[in-house]
């Protein structure tokens, strides 16, 4: 297996366990095992660090000469340069997206919620979120990578009917708080 499938099978499976171990702590509710849990999410982040100490100091590498690349198109600086501007446009285009997305969450999960059971309304809202991240690369591999263009399309229609869906809750929820 490619070790970023495996690190990315480890993040989900550390998000499930850790949902479920925040879930039982929300279920009895007290100051107590929300103090367990913070501890032990504290001794787990530090544990999990602890393979960083063998990492060496620096890293040297022999310097190489490099003639310069020609393509049919040109000089490799011509497409180092397109790529650049194409990977400057996406992560533009991604922290706009990002933006937005956590906007709309923070709204989600804070103005919706009952005042009376904030906490409760905000862990669910949050198991939610990791069941996403843990559902995401199964949906991916489904759509995407199975299909190809047509899985992307999938995966876009997924996605235009999840913002769909709730953009269609908050209305709701805004209505019936205005009528209260």
């Amino acid at each position: 297996m490619h070790a970023r499938a495996v690190l990315r099978t480890v993040t989900n499976l550390s998000i499930a366990i850790g949902s479920g171990i925040a879930a039982i702590a929300l279920a009895l509710g007290t100051a107590e095992a929300y103090q367990v849990v913070i501890v032990f999410a504290g001794v787990i982040g530090a544990f999990g660090a602890l393979p960083l100490l063998r990492l060496p100091a620096s890293v040297d590498a022999a310097v190489r000469e490099v003639e310069e690349m020609r393509t049919e198109t040109g000089s490799i600086v011509v497409l180092i340069v397109a790529a650049l501007t194409h990977t400057v446009a996406e992560v533009l285009t991604h922290t706009f997206a990002e933006v937005l997305s956590q906007a709309g969450a923070w709204g989600l999960d804070f103005e919706l919620a009952d005042p009376a059971r904030a906490g409760a309304y905000q862990g669910v809202f949050g198991m939610g979120f990791s069941l996403g991240a843990l559902a995401s690369p199964i949906v991916v591999n489904a759509t995407a990578i199975t299909f190809g263009l047509l899985g992307w399309v999938m995966l876009g229609v997924i996605f235009l009917a999840a913002a769909f869906g709730i953009w269609l809750i908050s209305r709701r929820a805004v209505a019936a708080a205005e009528t209260r």
